[in-house]
Formats: structure tokens, sequence, C-alpha cells
């Protein structure tokens, strides 16, 4: 169960603000609550805490939002403390870090409260024919397929439009696709008054006729215990844990580059020398390179691999680059490398990050709800006195639902073709 953008390892226990040392408050998941049970003083402390990283920590966070916005912005929040919830709170900052207006400002929520989050059970992704319904408790699995038009009484492309307050990104259409993987996260959809009551009903359509489907929401540690029905068999190509690996489909050396940092176990140049290798013992026409999931790290990283693709190029081989909304910071860069040096063909949709980017993260806990808020400490300007822009494939091609429940991923489909 891939949960979620909000979801990461909390261990820091002791952190510094300004000159001072701050003490976490101890986190008591029993209590129900997504993050701590606060009082209107322990708001109030967060809160400054929160302004004070926020404003010596990020690299230019005025630069969606002007300073005087974004202290209008906290004395709204601070007004309404006497009638906020201790998540309600929480939930006011996340949308606030995401007014910042670039995809390294985001929040996440108190870890060692998995167990308080509630989820309904089904998933949707994005197809060229829509958003459709891939995974669904199996007593609706007739369902699979179906459009998703509605949740409750909010037509769905207003679902992601509110979702997307509370999702970082460079771009709208970034913060939409962020928004996606929040679908059946009930307490979101909760916050945003999209859902009222513990059951929830979900409009669906084939294309001919829209049927109302009512769920139950689960809390997580019954989430886990739910029998889904899923669209056929897992592509080949979802994301992997690994910065880097590569597998053989079809004549074609298929590398999946997620992360833009050397894996302990073995470097960049060990991998790179791996695919040398494999490349040379074998009579490959194609490679791929998987840029969909990649969210940046160190350009350099990539370099002892594109030595080997230029030479694997300049001998009759091709190369295709795969890139989408996943896509940024030193991952669009790579791609634009790769593809103005003719090394590479682009293949997929345009990116959700931007060519000059606000990077290089640093983070720090909230003291009291244990929201841990991640801020970019760089402008990262590799194109020089231009206005940032995403990078988009001559080939534009989406994933179709047709290929999908055959185990075909149609970017690589189409590259092979």
């Amino acid at each position: 169960m891939k949960k979620y953008l909000l979801l990461i390892l909390l261990t820091l226990s002791l952190l510094l603000v300004g000159c001072g040392t701050v003490e976490l408050k101890k986190s008591t998941p029993s209590d129900g609550f997504l993050t701590n049970q606060l009082t209107v003083k322990e708001m109030k402390q967060d809160l400054k805490f929160y302004v004070e990283f926020v404003k010596e920590n990020h690299a230019k966070f005025d630069h969606k939002l002007t300073e005087e916005e974004f202290d209008n912005e906290i004395k709204t929040i601070k007004s309404n403390l006497d009638n906020m919830s201790s998540d309600e709170f929480v939930f006011e900052i996340m949308k606030l870090q995401a007014k910042l207006g670039d995809g390294n400002s985001y929040t996440t929520l108190d870890s060692t409260r998995l167990v308080n989050r509630k989820y309904l059970p089904f998933e949707v992704k994005k197809f060229a024919e829509g958003y459709l319904i891939t995974k669904i408790e199996k007593t609706h699995k007739d369902y699979l397929g179906y459009e998703l038009k509605a949740i409750d009484n909010t037509k769905f492309e207003d679902v992601l439009a509110k979702l997307a307050e509370y999702s970082s990104g460079d771009t709208a259409e970034a913060k939409t696709y962020n928004a996606l993987s929040l679908v059946n996260f009930y307490d979101i959809l909760y916050n945003a008054k999209i859902v009222s009551s513990k059951y929830v009903q979900l409009t669906l359509s084939n294309g001919k006729e829209e049927v109302k489907v009512s769920v139950e929401v689960y809390n997580n540690k019954d989430y886990s215990k739910v029998e889904f029905a899923e669209s056929g068999s897992k592509l080949f190509s979802e994301k992997k844990s690994d910065n880097y690996s590569y597998s053989l489909e079809d004549r074609t050396v298929y590398i999946q580059y997620n992360y833009c940092y050397n894996m302990k176990n073995k470097s960049m140049t060990e991998f790179a020398l791996e695919v040398k290798e494999y490349l040379k013992i074998n009579l490959h026409k194609n490679v791929v390179i998987d840029l969909r999931y990649n969210i940046g790290g160190a350009q350099e990283t990539l370099f002892p691999l594109i030595s080997v693709l230029k030479t694997f190029k300049n001998e009759g081989g091709n190369v295709y680059v795969l890139i989408g909304k996943g896509t940024k910071g030193v991952g669009i860069i790579n791609a634009m490398y790769l593809y103005n040096n003719n090394i590479a063909t682009l293949i997929g949709e345009s990116t959700g990050g931007l060519t000059n980017f606000y990077g290089i993260r640093t983070s720090f806990t909230l003291p009291n709800s244990l929201l841990l808020i991640t801020v970019p400490t760089k402008y990262q300007e590799y194109y020089k006195n231009q206005t940032p822009i995403t990078l988009k494939p001559s080939n534009i091609v989406e994933q179709t639902y047709a290929d999908y429940v055959e185990g075909l991923d149609s970017l690589v489909k189409f590259a092979l073709k």
C-alpha cells in the first residue's frame, strides 16, 4: 500500500531552533488524532516556530505569496485557533505550505499516528481514457475500470481541485498530479468538506450509464485487511524502491532511474559498467530510461551512465527517455541533457517540475503537533536568465487502460513499435 506523500519516517527527538533547544512533545497515538492533541497555547507556539523556520530557511518563501500575504495567512490561522481541533490546525499549515508554490515546500504528518488515519477502499489512476478505478473492495469488483465521476456530492474534477490545495508542486498540473494520491485519504476529504460520514458514495460511469456505489471508511489497521480486486497485473515499470535498476524487455534494456543519488550497495559507476557489459554480451536494439518517478538529486550522478548511452547510440542503438508529471528537479535536467545532445528521444507527458527550481531541502518538526515541515534552501538555476518551463516531449503518449489491464506500459510500447 503506497501511503502517500504524507508519510515518512520521523527520527528526531530534539531539534534546534534559533539559539535554543526545543524538546518535542511526547506522541500519544491512542488519542485518536492524526497529530498530538493540542492546546491553543501549543498551537500558537507551533505557529511561531513554523513562521520562523520558513522565513529563515526557505530560499525565497515569498516567490509566489508576498510576505504580506503570507503574514495575513498566519494571522487568519491564529485568529481561528480557539475553534480549531489539532487536526484542523495541521491541515491549515499543510495548505499554507502548498501555497508557497514549489514542489519542495511540503508537510508530513506524525508518522507514529498511522494507526489513526482513515482510508476509503478504492484507488484511482489517470489514464488516457480518464480517471478510472483500478482497485476496489472485492464486493465491488464489477466496477473496475469505471470512471470516477464524483465523491458524495462533489464532482471529481472539483475533488481534485480541493485536494490540490493540500498538495505541493511547481505547477498547477503537478499539484493536481500529487492530489491524486490523496483521493482515498478520508481525513483530508473530511477536512475539505468533501465527505461527512463513514459511508461515502462514489458515482461511477462505464461510458453508457452511471451507478452509485457506497463504500465504508476504514482505520489504517483495518485497511490492510481489506480484500481487494485489482485491474490486471502490475506493470513491470511500477515504481521500484531502488534509486536505479534495469531489466530486459524484448531486445530492450529498461532502466528505471528514480533518485539522482548513488546507492550504498552499488554506485552509479558500478551500475553503468554493469549495463555496459550487459549491452556488450547481448544484442539489444533499444535502451529505455524511465524518469517518470525521478524527483531529482545530484545532476552528476547520471554522468557514468550517460557515457555508456552515448556510445550505444553512436553504435546504432536507440535511446528513449520517459518523462511525466512525476519528473522534477535534476530528473528534468538529465532528460534535457540527453535530448539536447541527440542521445535520446523523449516520450510521455510534460513534466510536473520546472527547468529552474527550488531545491536542496531542509526540515524541522514542530514541537507540539510533531508536524514535519520541509522547505528548499536554494534556487537552482540551470538555465540562467530564462523563465522556468516544463519539459515537453515531442512524442506525447499517455498510459491507456486497455494496455494497463494487459500488463503493458503504453510508453514503452510506443518506444518499441
